[in-house]
Formats: structure tokens, C-alpha cells, sequence
């Protein structure tokens, strides 16, 4: 647990509707009393929260959010799939998500929103699509100072490939982490392909 309560050094503040969809597909994979397991161990850590209460635009500090992955992982035996699983469900359930791909017309408007769209649920990193070729059938999207834990990695890569899903017109989409923090790079970096 050493390795949870390290994560309280972390900078950085997240929307609260993060808390909220998770609580949604956890209760959906363990039910309420997976949800309050998860709260249950919050607590012990120093940090009550009740996932669905959070308060959608209210800001909480960003380490929450990885410390909530890794009690997942070590509390309800969540694997990594579990957690990318997560970040797809988080992105359909997204009311910030849902709002930006409905009034946009096509997938370079979207892109180009996207930097805007992490400044909604982050106050720290920077995301951004740096390369789209439709022809080719791919998205390159960086993300820079933006450094929280491996888990999150995961649940960033379920959490993009769905919202691709939403603006992109195509099959098959897949995602790859090319680059990563953890691994040395300087940014981490998102492949998503289609056909």
C-alpha cells in the first residue's frame, strides 16, 4: 500500500464525473458492494469519497484517480483489460464526451478540440492530436506533462479508442500506447488505426 499512499504526492486536479462513471462500471462488474469496497479502502487511506456523489464539475485531486485503479486491481482482482474496459465505458457515458462529438461535423473539428476537452476534466497534461490521416486510416494523439501512473496508461487507451469510435467513421479500430512516461519517453503517445 506504500506504493498507493506515494501517489498523494502527485499534482493536479480532475472533474468529478471521473468518480461518478467509475462508480457506474464498477457497480456494473461487482456491484454496490464492489463500489463500497472501493470506497471502504479510500477511507482507510485517508480519502472518503462516495464515487457517486461526486459532484460532476467539481474539482478533486487528480491522484484519486489512479489510486482508484490500483484498489481495483488489488481489492476486486481487476486485470488490465478490466481497466481499459473502464476507460470505453467512461467515454460512452461521458456527458462532456457525448456533447463534443454530437456537434461536431467532422473528425479534424474534433481533433482540434480535443486539447479543450482535457482542459474539462484536467487542469494538468496536455493532449493533442498531432497527426490525422484519414487515407491511411489513423490518429496520432500525444499526450505531455502528464504523469500519473501505468494504470491510468491503460485506462487513457480504452478511454481514447472510444471516443475515436464516436468521431471517426470506421471498423476494426484498435489503439496502441507507443510511447509512454513510464517507459522513458517524454510524452505518451496514442496510435489509434481502423478500416
Amino acid at each position: 500500500m506504500s506504493d498507493i499512499k506515494s501517489l498523494e504526492k502527485k499534482e493536479g486536479l480532475v472533474r468529478g464525473e471521473k468518480f461518478r462513471t467509475h462508480a457506474s462500471f464498477i457497480i456494473f462488474k461487482n456491484g454496490k458492494e464492489g463500489l463500497r469496497k472501493v470506497e471502504k479502502e479510500l477511507k482507510a487511506l485517508g480519502h472518503p469519497l462516495v464515487l457517486e456523489d461526486a459532484g460532476t464539475f467539481k474539482w478533486y485531486p487528480a491522484f484519486l484517480h489512479p489510486m482508484i485503479l490500483m484498489i481495483l486491481k488489488d481489492i476486486l482482482d481487476w486485470s488490465n483489460e478490466d481497466i481499459f474496459e473502464m476507460g470505453t465505458y467512461s467515454a460512452k457515458l461521458s456527458f462532456m464526451n457525448r456533447v463534443l462529438v454530437r456537434y461536431m461535423v467532422s473528425t479534424e473539428k474534433a481533433l482540434s478540440k480535443a486539447p479543450q476537452m482535457w482542459r474539462n476534466y484536467y487542469d494538468i497534461g496536455n493532449l493533442k492530436a498531432v497527426d490525422f490521416n484519414e487515407n491511411k486510416k489513423w490518429i496520432l494523439i500525444h499526450l505531455f506533462n502528464f504523469d500519473m501512473h501505468p494504470l491510468v496508461c491503460i485506462y487513457n487507451s480504452g478511454y481514447i479508442l472510444q471516443s475515436m469510435r464516436n468521431a471517426v467513421r470506421g471498423s476494426n479500430m484498435n489503439i496502441e500506447e507507443t510511447k509512454c512516461i513510464h517507459k522513458g519517453d517524454d510524452y505518451h503517445e496514442y496510435k489509434v488505426t481502423w478500416e
